[in-house]
């Protein structure tokens, strides 16, 4: 199903999994982005894997100023509840024409 927002025509699941940048990469690299787990994406109450990595895969894409994650590799510790907004946080270590590492640092 779409969404129309004037001229340009969004996907539930592209709204779904808009990431907002909250902090710049500073000197050392590190990004902050701000998301909302959306309902509708959650298997009782905790948001689906598939959609959370995809998540985090649109904030390395933003980060990594690339049109598409290649590879992402994900461990859940906890569960994460549906409709809560949560931090993106990032640091891009390596970059080079084919190749950009941004794991999480926290």
């Amino acid at each position: 199903m779409s969404i129309d927002a004037g001229s340009e025509r969004f996907y539930e699941f592209d709204v779904a999994t808009q990431v907002q940048q909250v902090a710049a990469a500073d000197i050392d690299g590190s990004v902050s982005y701000l998301t909302r787990v959306h309902p509708g994406w959650d298997i009782m109450g905790n948001a689906n894997g598939g959609y959370l990595l995809a998540l985090v895969g649109h904030a390395l894409t933003q980060a990594t100023q690339r049109n598409h994650c290649i590879t992402v590799t994900a461990h859940y510790l906890a569960p994460c509840p549906a409709g809560e907004m949560w931090d993106v946080n990032g640091v891009l270590v390596a970059q080079s024409r084919q190749l950009a590492l941004a794991p999480r640092q926290k």
